[in-house]
């Protein structure tokens, strides 16, 4: 089975030149992008924070890391 028929089961990503996330996908049906997260992210504990703290605040937000916080990004 071909990579891009596979990627409807993860969160794939797209970077830029300086391999930046500039797009977040979460289980897409059609990707332009192999990089598939896989749950192991590094952080500086601040931004991490700082983000997690908004994320908690936000009533629309589902709080899932996948669609709500790396999205932001």
């Amino acid at each position: 089975m071909c990579r891009r028929r596979k990627t409807f089961r993860f969160g794939i990503m797209t970077t830029d030149e300086n391999q930046r996330i500039v797009k977040f996908t979460e289980k897409p049906k059609k990707s332009d992008s192999t990089l598939a997260s896989m749950g192991i992210y590094v952080f500086k504990m601040d931004f991490l924070l700082r983000y997690l703290e908004e994320d908690g605040a936000d009533p629309n937000s589902s709080h899932d890391f996948g669609k709500n916080l790396i999205r932001r990004w």
